[in-house]
């Protein structure tokens, strides 16, 4: 009897298979699959092609991404993939002020680009009736063009006010000093950097405003022909249009643009995972605490990546109900995934009461612990969590014009990036159970832990600028003690101020920028390997108040090191010739290593290469005037110091008379 049942059930199987589709889990016979339309071409010339028809939708979208982008750029040329975006949107075989922008938008539609690392897009829509129409308009726009000079500048301006005008300093120096000073010479990593390995090279906003200006009709035009031809380029159409009738207009359209090699974007990158946990703490005091914790990941199947949205939506779910619903304990828990290359981490963020800080966070942790590590994540709660991500993320899916593009944007990355046939839809929804929990040990291994956190205050709000604001003049009193030397005061016998013209005070600021790069070599290695440790930032005492500490520490250390090096008075205390600098440090000559005293202009001294040898960084003088003489000390060890002194010939009789007339 049952050897009859089994027979009979694979008889209809062999005949009725779609029966079977009433059986799968969760129903899912009846879910809208947005992506079962979509398809997917190749012209001859090499141009990639994928329709997304609807008849639900009013609209027509079309959507071309040429595979150039800032990724390509350097310093000389940066921008140009830019301007080159919005350069094509004009045409010098419209009449004046006509623009694809206009035309298009004329003809009751839009029209937009962008431009990322990686990529340049360019988008539409516009009523279906008129879909015909706006894909030969792409055509054109897109291909063979010639670029007009006078397009050039006028593409300039409006990406200048896109972008805004480089600063008043960088447009006088035609450079970007201090902002491309720290990010070329001092770059902190980002996450995929310090994580992956994943690279990138970042510029000013005034260097590509700068550049903006100086790129040529040559930059652009050998950017459009070595990038803009149809094997490097994807064609997206969706919405209300006829798929027979489309492809043999793209076809036509598009086809009739020869085959030809040029060049390709290096995007073929290969993370290089670090396998250690990711742990970062920060601390904002006058907002809530926030917590942001889940994993990093990388080489995921797609059905492992549905598997990590899907434990995230309902640990998330579940945190709305009990943090929020139950205790008032949090306004909302977001989930966000950040993916690049198939690596990037995936979290479960929420703000936090300052009281609750320490139990959701544990909370949260024991969650992921017992259910992703330790399998205890039953079948009730994955059949649960897959019933919430389905309905939320493919149910739900609307078939207009634009939700259709964004189908088929989707599911062409999610064939690129898994190296795959299958759809999101068959992804999600071909997920067992044993599938899932081993999916989970994989995803939340223990050495890609993701914690990033805003601690919450220990006693007080302003505790943070109290403990500050207490360091602060700690350090100063310190730093002053440590720079200070004491003379005898009682046996001060001689005293002159030293000259300081009004240029003193661009000295001065003149040291504040050489303190900043002295505190950026010293900084710069702890921002890139002892920051981001773990180790560093599981301190007890909270690890952003130690780096705060240090770093108001070094600075005022380098700072008033320097300032020491200006001078403020000349003493002579007894047998001695002392030279007092701002910082309160002193340098002390007794009168037997003094060989001589003079007195020299600056403008000699500027002529005297065998003064300066011996000189060196000894110079002390902020007088502009250098007509005017200064005072010249020279030691038997031959070292020479150059101070600015008003009435120097005068100054130099005193001090022969004190110091060296006996000696």
């Amino acid at each position: 009897m049952l050897i009859a049942i089994i027979l009979r059930i694979s008889m209809i199987y062999k005949y009725f298979p779609f029966l079977f589709l009433f059986f799968l889990p969760l129903n899912s016979s009846y879910a809208i699959n947005p992506y079962e339309n979509i398809t997917f071409y190749q012209l001859d010339n090499g141009m990639q092609v994928v329709l997304a028809p609807s008849d639900k939708a009013q609209n027509f979208k079309i959507k071309v991404k040429v595979k150039v982008g800032q990724s390509v750029e350097n310093i000389n040329n940066l921008g140009v993939s830019h301007l080159l975006e919005h350069l094509l949107f004009r045409d010098g075989r419209f009449e004046e002020g006509q623009t694809y922008l206009q035309l298009i938008k004329e003809n009751g539609g839009s029209i937009n680009g962008y431009t990322s690392y990686y990529e340049t897009g360019y988008h539409a829509k516009i009523p279906y009736k008129k879909s015909d129409w706006l894909v030969k308009q792409f055509s054109k726009m897109l291909f063979n063009r010639d670029i007009k000079h006078k397009d050039i500048q006028r593409a300039k301006s409006s990406v200048e006010l896109e972008i805004g005008e480089p600063g008043w300093l960088s447009e006088k120096l035609n450079r970007d000093i201090f902002g491309s000073y720290s990010l070329r010479y001092f770059p902190e990593p980002g996450f995929f950097e310090s994580e992956f390995g994943i690279k990138r090279q970042y510029y000013t906003d005034d260097e590509q405003r700068l550049s903006n200006r100086k790129l040529t009709y040559d930059e652009l035009i050998k950017l459009y022909k070595d990038y803009y031809y149809p094997s490097n380029m994807i064609l997206f159409v969706s919405g209300n249009f006829n798929p027979n009738n489309m492809i043999s207009l793209i076809k036509t359209e598009f086809g009739k643009y020869k085959k030809r090699t040029g060049k390709t974007v290096d995007d073929d990158i290969k993370p290089i995972p670090n396998n250690k946990p990711y742990l970062r703490v920060e601390q904002f005091p006058f907002f809530s605490p926030y917590i942001n914790i889940g994993t990093k990941y990388d080489n995921l199947t797609p059905q492992e990546i549905y598997i990590l949205y899907s434990y995230l939506d309902y640990l998330s779910h579940r945190l709305m109900k009990e943090l929020r619903n139950k205790k008032g304990e949090t306004y909302s828990a977001h989930v966000s995934v950040l993916d690049r290359f198939n690596s990037g981490y995936g979290t479960v963020s929420f703000e936090t009461t300052h009281d609750a800080f320490n139990t959701n966070i544990n909370y949260v942790k024991s969650l992921i612990e017992n259910e992703t590590r330790k399998n205890k994540f039953q079948d009730d709660a994955i059949k649960e969590a897959l019933k919430l991500t389905r309905e939320q993320r493919i149910e739900l899916a609307e078939l207009d014009a634009d939700s259709m593009m964004r189908h088929a944007n989707k599911y062409h990355t999610f064939r690129d990036k898994y190296n795959t046939t299958i759809s999101p839809y068959e992804a999600i929804y071909t997920i067992s159970y044993s599938e899932y929990k081993e999916g989970l040990k994989k995803i939340f291994n223990p050495d890609n832990s993701y914690v990033s956190v805003w601690m919450p205050y220990k006693f007080h709000k302003l505790e943070p600028y109290i403990l500050y604001l207490t360091f602060l003049v700690l350090s100063i009193i310190a730093i002053k003690k440590m720079y200070s030397r004491t003379f005898d005061e009682t046996r001060v016998a001689w005293v002159r101020e030293t000259a300081h013209s009004p240029l003193m005070i661009i000295e001065i600021i003149t040291f504040l920028i050489i303190s900043m790069f002295l505190y950026s070599l010293i900084i710069s290695p702890l921002d890139r390997y002892i920051i981001p440790s773990s180790f560093y930032n599981s301190l007890t005492l909270f690890p952003y108040y130690l780096y705060n500490f240090f770093t108001i520490f070094i600075y005022l250390l380098i700072f008033m090191g320097l300032l020491a090096l200006f001078p403020k008075k000349i003493i002579v205390e007894n047998d001695n010739l002392i030279i007092k600098s701002i910082a309160l440090y002193l340098r002390k000559f007794k009168k037997e290593s003094i060989h001589s005293i003079d007195t020299i202009s600056l403008f000699r001294l500027l002529i005297s290469p065998k003064i300066w040898f011996n000189m060196k960084f000894r110079y002390y003088n902020s007088d502009w005037k250098i007509w005017r003489k200064g005072l010249l000390v020279k030691t038997k060890m031959g070292k020479t110091y150059y101070i600015g002194i008003k009435d120097a010939d005068e100054t130099k009789s005193q001090l022969n008379t004190l110091l060296l007339e006996n000696n």
